[in-house]
């Protein structure tokens, strides 16, 4: 079914930019453009904000929701 859902870990480590970030996460499927997402990191301040850590996130998830697990210290 189109609508499965996948649980990917992604690693944030200390140094990686938020381009990084977004091609890992594109990579993993989890947003449909790096670039795009980078932008949406950017224009909202999330890029400033991001953590480092092992991050639980789900195929589907909104960049918004993301951002925010992304912005959270685990």
């Amino acid at each position: 079914a189109a609508s499965d859902v996948y649980k990917r870990q992604v690693t944030i480590s200390s140094g990686m930019s938020s381009e990084a970030i977004a091609s890992a996460l594109a990579n993993a499927g989890l947003v449909d453009d790096a670039s795009k997402f980078n932008s949406f990191l950017v224009a909202n301040g999330y890029d400033m904000k991001l953590e480092t850590g092992n991050f639980s996130l789900e195929t589907g998830m909104s960049y918004e929701e993301i951002a925010k697990i992304l912005t959270t210290k685990q």
